[in-house]
C-alpha cells in the first residue's frame, strides 16, 4: 500500500513538474517578413509559403498580394501608393524585370545584396553563372536575385545566314536579297516594336557616365533601316488578335523561305536541340541585326528583391538564398524544373549533364523531340549565354524615344531631325533624373 502511495505522489510530482516547465518555456519568437507578389496569382504562393513556415524555426513569411488579373499595371500603381505611404514590404517577388523595377532601384527602394552574398558562408559570387550574376545587377549593385533565366533571340536558316551568333546589317541585306521578292525580315512587328527590340542590342546611352549619342550616324541609320525594312505586320488581318493563327502563319512563312528571321525564346536547356531538329537545312541563332555580335538577350526569371527598409535584412537574405539561389540537385526535382537555365552555376551544369543523359529522342504524337544536345549544340548554348546582351531600357528614355520616333515613322520628320530632338531630350533626362 505504501509503495502505491509513493508511486502516486511521484506521478503527481512529475506531472506538476511537466506542467510547470511547459508554461515557463517561452515559445521561440519568429522574425515576421512580408513578401509582396506582383505578377503571380497568390494561390501559387500560399502552399509554398506554408511549407517554408512549417520547416523554418526562425522566420515566418506573410504574403502581401498586389496581383490584379484584369489590369497588368495596377500592381505597380498600388505598390507605389504603398511606398508613398511608408507601407513597404520586406521582400518583393516578380516574374520578370520590368523597366519600372529599374526605376525603383534607381530611387533606392531595393537593397544591394552583395554585402550579404560576400559575407555568406554557403554561397559566393563564384557559385553563379557569370553572365547571369551580371544581369542581376543594377549599376553594379546586386538587386535581382533570380532563380533562372532564358535567352530571347531571332533565328535564321543556315542556308541564308552563315554566322552562328550575331548578324550584321550588311549580312542581313545580302540574305534578304537571296530570298527574293515578297520576302520579309520581321513578322507581326510594328516600327516601334522593332526599335524597342533593336535598343536591346545597340548601345546608345551610358547610365554611369550619364551621356548618350542618339544623334550618331549609327542611330540615324537604325531609324532608316526600321522604316524601310520589309515586315509582315498582319495589322489588317482579321485574325490579328488570334495568336495561334498568327504563330502558325509566321512558322509557315519561315518554313517556306518568305521570312528571314523569326523570334524565339530558349527557357529550357533542350530547346536548342528541338529548334535544330525542326529544320533539315539547319538554323542559326543570330539575334537582332547588330554590329556588336550579340546573338541574343538574357532575361531573368523568378526574381526576389529585398527592400531597403526591410524589417530584418539577415533573415530576408536567408529566405531569398534558401528559396531561390542555392544548389538544387536536378535528379530530385520535377522534370520541367530540371531543364530551366539556372543562375546557380553548379545547378546549371548538373542539369546540362543530366539532360544529355536522357533518351536521345522522345515522341509525342507525330512530333519528334530530341532532348540530349550534341557537343556542337552545347557549345552554341554556352556561347549564346556568354555573348548575350544585358541591355535594359530605362523607362524614361523609352518614353522619349517612342514619342519622338512616331512622327518620323509617320513621315512628318526626317531621321536626322528626330535623332537631334531625341538626343537633346534624352541628355536632359539623364542629367536631371540621375
Amino acid at each position: 500500500m505504501k509503495t502505491h502511495k509513493i508511486l502516486y505522489i511521484l506521478l503527481v510530482l512529475l506531472i506538476s513538474l511537466f506542467i510547470l516547465v511547459a508554461f515557463s518555456v517561452k515559445p521561440v519568437e519568429k522574425t515576421v517578413l512580408t513578401l509582396a507578389v506582383f505578377d503571380t496569382h497568390p494561390s501559387y504562393w500560399e502552399s509554398r509559403i506554408n511549407h517554408f513556415n512549417r520547416r523554418n524555426a526562425n522566420i515566418h513569411i506573410e504574403l502581401v498580394s498586389y496581383y490584379n488579373e484584369l489590369n497588368s499595371t495596377a500592381h505597380i500603381e498600388k505598390f507605389l501608393l504603398d511606398v508613398e505611404a511608408g507601407n513597404i514590404p520586406d521582400i518583393i517577388y516578380f516574374r520578370y524585370v520590368n523597366p519600372i523595377y529599374d526605376t525603383l532601384a534607381k530611387d533606392g527602394i531595393f537593397e544591394d545584396l552583395y554585402y550579404y552574398l560576400d559575407n555568406d558562408p554557403e554561397l559566393s559570387r563564384e557559385d553563379f553563372m557569370p553572365k547571369a550574376l551580371e544581369a542581376m545587377e543594377y549599376q553594379n549593385q546586386f538587386i535581382y536575385a533570380a532563380n533562372c533565366f532564358r535567352i530571347e533571340t531571332f533565328m535564321a536558316k543556315s542556308n541564308h545566314v552563315n554566322s552562328q551568333l550575331g548578324l550584321s546589317l550588311g549580312d542581313m541585306y545580302i540574305a534578304l536579297d537571296n530570298l527574293g521578292d515578297n520576302s520579309y525580315v520581321f513578322a507581326k512587328m510594328k516600327p516601334n516594336d522593332i526599335l524597342y527590340e533593336a535598343l536591346h542590342y545597340n548601345v546608345f546611352w551610358d547610365l554611369e557616365e550619364l551621356i548618350c549619342d542618339f544623334d550618331s550616324d549609327e542611330f540615324i541609320e537604325l531609324l532608316q533601316f526600321i522604316k524601310t525594312v520589309p515586315r509582315a505586320s498582319f495589322e489588317n488581318d482579321k485574325y490579328y488578335n488570334e495568336p495561334l493563327y498568327i504563330a502558325a502563319t509566321i512558322e509557315n512563312m519561315f518554313e517556306e523561305d518568305s521570312l528571314l528571321l523569326t523570334k524565339v525564346s530558349i527557357p529550357y536547356i533542350h530547346h536548342i536541340g528541338i529548334y535544330k531538329l525542326s529544320y533539315e537545312t539547319g538554323i542559326n541563332f543570330v539575334g537582332f541585326p547588330n554590329n556588336n555580335c550579340f546573338g541574343g538577350k538574357l532575361i531573368l526569371v523568378d526574381i526576389f528583391a529585398m527592400t531597403a527598409t526591410c524589417n530584418d535584412k539577415d533573415a530576408a537574405w536567408e529566405y531569398i538564398k534558401q528559396t531561390n539561389l542555392m544548389y538544387v540537385d536536378p535528379s530530385l526535382t520535377h522534370e520541367a524544373a530540371t531543364l530551366t537555365l539556372s543562375t546557380n552555376r553548379h545547378t546549371f551544369y548538373d542539369r546540362l549533364e543530366l539532360n544529355n543523359k536522357w533518351h536521345a529522342f522522345a515522341y509525342s504524337g507525330i512530333y519528334k523531340y530530341r532532348y540530349a544536345l550534341t557537343e556542337e549544340e552545347t557549345d552554341c548554348l554556352l556561347e549564346m549565354i556568354d555573348t548575350s546582351s544585358l541591355i535594359r531600357i530605362d523607362v524614361g528614355l523609352w518614353t522619349i524615344i517612342s514619342t519622338e520616333t512616331e512622327l518620323y515613322f509617320s513621315g512628318t520628320r526626317t531621321a536626322e531631325e528626330t535623332a537631334a530632338i531625341i538626343q537633346r531630350r534624352a541628355q536632359e533626362y539623364l542629367t536631371n533624373e540621375y
